[in-house]
């Protein structure tokens, strides 16, 4: 795990020039953590405090990339999915996402929401602006990064769409199909411009992919379910009812 945790971190924490190309980034965490030894990857330690039991504190790894290979976009993009029912209409799921400051209630590994006040905002036909954001990341203390984002399209109550506008160039899209009168399908997708060296990682194996869809999306979206329940329908014992609905679902 801690492992999986150290390629995830350097694939989100990667800098991307204005082209959306990586060439460097330097990655800092909290000890106690346990590197790979059987694993060969260009790391540079450029500061660390190795203890007895070969693990490391205030570790600060260093990835340079060496420009001889030509990665097309296409081979450097990672796509992740994940999906839920939801007990209740799509325009109440719709105005509760939208809600970017409260991202934070349903996605655990995000440490705050913020907008960004330009006056450049962008009016949509269901009257949200087009606002910039910064959002802030942070994974049990070990880490943070901030980036910016800005939705680029919404159509109430069935699509959300996004794209970042600085630091890691990533999209994604939360979308609401009816399924009935009271139950939505909702399917959040992101896709990210990974590094040429996490890239490569990534195409030997989904263990990146899978550990992002489920302890990062499939949680968010457990979470917002229950939190709009509770706090934007007002239901007291939200846990006992979602419980029959998933048994009935399946």
């Amino acid at each position: 795990m801690q492992f999986a945790m150290l390629l995830l971190a350097l694939g989100i924490l990667f800098i991307s020039d204005t082209n959306g190309f990586a060439h460097s980034a330097t990655v800092s965490f909290k000890g106690p953590i346990s590197l790979n030894k059987k694993g060969s990857f260009p790391f540079f330690l450029a500061s660390s405090s190795k203890n007895e039991d070969d693990t490391y504190d205030n570790l600060a790894i260093t990835i340079n990339e060496e420009q001889e290979e030509d990665y097309s976009l296409s081979n450097r993009e990672l796509e992740v999915s994940a999906s839920i029912v939801l007990p209740f209409e799509a325009d109440t799921a719709f105005s509760a996402f939208t809600d970017l400051q409260r991202q934070p209630t349903w996605s655990t590994w995000l440490h705050s929401v913020t907008y960004i006040e330009d006056g450049l905002n962008q009016k949509t036909e269901c009257g949200i602006p087009l606002k910039e954001t910064k959002w802030t990341m942070q994974w049990k203390k070990a880490f943070r990064f901030s980036w910016k984002s800005k939705m680029t399209q919404l159509q109430r109550p069935s699509l959300i769409k996004w794209e970042s506008t600085s630091g890691l160039k990533n999209y994604g899209q939360i979308e609401f199909n009816s399924l009935s009168e009271q139950d939505t399908e909702m399917k959040l997708t992101m896709k990210f411009i990974a590094p040429r060296i996490v890239a490569s990682m990534m195409r030997r194996s989904d263990k990146i992919k899978h550990f992002m869809e489920e302890n990062m999306l499939n949680p968010t979206l457990v979470n917002f379910r229950r939190i709009v329940l509770e706090q934007d329908l007002g239901i007291q014992n939200a846990d006992e009812i979602l419980k029959d609905f998933d048994s009935v679902d399946k």
